[in-house]
């Protein structure tokens, strides 16, 4: 009685047509945030695990730069104390601290009552001065090796004095020799903490003990106060990733890391937003095409509907539940007796194949760096579990592109992407097909070789370092590559060790040269 009433004479064709429409877009709707669902949130625990582990790298190259710093200072302390701290020595040792590395904006050589008998350079004119500033009488009362608290100096300097006490040989404390690093001002610790290979609304700020910000892109907010959960614990020691608002109420997936030396924290934290547009991206592309067939199957039910019977209410029934993985066997096996009844059944089983192999290339995709096409820091972590699952042991091949900075500063950001998949492709050359090559971020690379051997692993990144260095490149010419290597279970019992010290044999490469393999000794063979 209530059809009877309807304006429009409901027909089987109109009520066929009404239902294929709606269950094909709950079906694709449903599909589709399912999917956006899932990848969104692998997406979010890979970008904060990939700051997470940028911000503990950080954090080691931090704590490589105080290391250094103070043994500079200490040496000069030492050399200083043997000479009585002879004036004149000292006013050339302050200069050659100062001229030696870009560590220090300025040198300062202090007797023990606290008055500058020499200062570099020559523009700080505080030479014969007494200093009160914080970090000297910490410097003063202490008398040993330390590192100062952020301190704002007399001129508005926001200033870490890593300092040396000098003794002389009979043990009589003489002062002490200081390096000031203004956090404000270009350094080596503003070069190391500034360059960040991100250019997708991701930064990294540094807070100190005290949660104040000691370095920020924005150099207003440095001085500042910060007080957020993940601040807190970083500044309590502990390292790790989480989701938080910022300063501007944008929310954020940040990881951090201590520098337990100074008491520091390192953040490193990208915008949610600009995190997820692949995966959104990914999602429009996949509803756009799979919206023609959609469309084609509606107007083939329409026309053909009238026809349909038994065959078509086992095709509705499978429409409903398309999500479920037994989806395609089902709708194959409708007995589609008449010409109408199998081109839906076509249409149906084209439009989940084309749902399900969009779905699949956005899994491989979120899974692969877009620009080389190797594996990304997820796919790596896949990897790893795989191997370590089955026992099988593997050798880890770090590298790194020797000043890549110089590259992209010469010849700018797109050769320097260049650069990156020219390297990645002399990398799957020199590979076996069983082996996972990786593109961890910016510049830096891993290789992953499944039942390799320590000597062997060596080999082989010795092998590449040569490709490396003897291929020729369109613009830039030739690059140098430096590779560190460790072995599982050989180097470490943890992956997160192997891969820590792989990562460290890559820089001490580094520093012996560069364009060269390095590798730890092993207590036992492998």
């Amino acid at each position: 009685m209530m059809l009877s009433k309807l304006p429009v004479r409901v027909d089987l064709r109109r009520l066929i047509l009404l239902l294929s429409i709606v269950v094909a877009v709950a079906t694709l709707a449903n599909a589709l945030y399912s999917a956006y669902k899932v990848q969104k949130q692998q997406l979010i625990d890979s970008t904060v695990e990939a700051n997470r582990v940028y911000a503990a790298k950080l954090s080691v190259s931090v704590e490589q730069f105080f290391n250094t710093a103070q043994q500079q200072v200490s040496y000069s302390a030492r050399l200083l104390g043997a000479k009585n701290y002879d004036h004149e020595l000292a006013t050339l040792e302050a200069e050659r601290l100062k001229l030696q590395t870009d560590s220090f904006n300025s040198v300062t050589m202090v007797d023990a009552e606290g008055y500058v008998i020499a200062v570099s350079p020559a523009t700080v004119r505080i030479k014969g001065a007494k200093l009160v500033s914080p970090g000297a009488v910490e410097a003063l009362r202490e008398r040993r090796p330390l590192i100062s608290k952020p301190y704002v100096s007399a001129v508005g300097n926001l200033v870490v004095i890593v300092s040396s006490p000098v003794f002389s040989e009979s043990g009589r404390y003489l002062g002490y020799v200081g390096g000031a690093i203004h956090l404000k001002q270009k350094n080596i610790l503003h070069d190391l903490i500034g360059v960040h290979f991100y250019r997708d609304e991701s930064y990294v700020y540094v807070v100190d003990s005290d949660r104040v910000i000691v370095y920020h892109p924005d150099q207003e907010r440095i001085g500042v106060v910060e007080n957020n959960a993940v601040v807190d614990k970083v500044v309590s020691g502990a390292d790790g990733g989480a989701t938080v608002v910022n300063s501007l109420g944008v929310e954020m997936l940040a990881g951090y890391a201590p520098i337990k030396s100074v008491g520091w924290g390192i953040v490193s934290q990208q915008s949610s937003r600009k995190a997820l547009v692949p995966v959104e991206t990914l999602i429009y592309q996949t509803l756009f095409g799979v919206l023609p067939v959609a469309v084609l199957g509606v107007l083939g039910v329409f026309w053909l509907s009238g026809f349909i019977s038994r065959p078509l209410r086992q095709l509705a029934d499978c429409a409903r539940t398309m999500e479920a993985s037994e989806s395609v066997r089902k709708i194959t096996n409708v007995r589609s007796w008449y010409f109408e009844s199998a081109q839906i059944k076509r249409a149906l089983l084209q439009g989940l194949m084309l749902m399900q192999d969009r779905i699949g290339r956005l899994n491989r995709e979120v899974q692969t760096d877009p620009m080389t096409g190797l594996l990304n820091r997820r796919a790596l972590s896949g990897v790893l579990d795989y191997l370590c699952s089955g026992v099988r042991p593997f050798s880890v091949v770090t590298l790194d592109i020797d000043h890549f900075k110089k590259v992209n500063d010469t010849y700018g950001h797109d050769i320097g992407d260049l650069v990156l998949v020219k390297l990645s492709e002399i990398i799957k050359s020199c590979s076996r097909e069983g082996d996972y090559s990786c593109r961890l971020g910016g510049e830096e690379f891993l290789v992953v070789l499944p039942d390799v051997p320590l000597i062997a692993a060596v080999e082989f990144a010795e092998r590449l370092r040569n490709t490396v260095a003897n291929s020729t490149i369109d613009v830039v010419g030739s690059i140098t590559v430096s590779l560190g290597v460790a072995h599982w279970p050989g180097s470490a019992n943890e992956i997160s060790d192997v891969l820590k010290i792989a990562d460290e044999e890559m820089y001490r490469a580094k520093q012996q040269g560069r364009n060269r393999v390095s590798v730890r000794q092993l207590v036992s063979a492998v």
